[in-house]
């Protein structure tokens, strides 16, 4: 089971675990994980609320998340994720009318690392034909669904 904001967002999710590793974000001793959302201003999309859902899945009880109106007519403006504690931080802007993304990626030992990267936006009948390919449950969509319900 999934939707079509779920597959949505799955660039952000891909771009999140290669520019910081789901792994990190998991690991217990990350301390606190503090991430921002930025949404259109008419209120927070669906695909802002999985994607709260699914780092909260992560990070669990050390996930404080924000969501943030912004302009822009897109699901996701952009994404903010700091971990305090190993002094790490991403920050993700999508470009309006752009495929890409400013990415900027801050860690001990060095300065800011600021690039720019793809990040699809794809339509309706694309989304459709990739979730028509799944050929099992999601299980990470799953447990990201509650999770957003109650990040709502």
């Amino acid at each position: 089971m999934t939707d079509l904001a779920w597959a949505a967002i799955t660039p952000w999710r891909q771009m999140i675990v290669q520019m910081i590793g789901a792994t990190e974000i998991a690991a217990p001793d990350a301390g606190p994980v503090r991430a921002t959302i930025a949404h259109p201003e008419a209120g927070p999309t669906a695909e802002a609320l999985l994607l709260a859902g699914w780092l909260h899945d992560l990070a669990g009880e050390r996930l404080e998340v924000a969501l943030r109106p912004r302009a822009g007519s897109m699901a996701v403006l952009g994404v903010e994720i700091a971990m305090p504690a190993r002094d790490r931080r991403i920050a993700i802007d999508r470009m309006q009318e752009r495929q890409a993304a400013m990415v900027c990626v801050t860690e001990p030992g060095r300065d800011g690392r600021d690039r720019a990267l793809a990040l699809p936006a794809f339509d309706r009948g694309r989304l459709i034909a990739g979730e028509l390919e799944l050929q099992r449950r999601d299980h990470a969509f799953e447990r990201a669904l509650p999770l957003a319900a109650e990040v709502a």
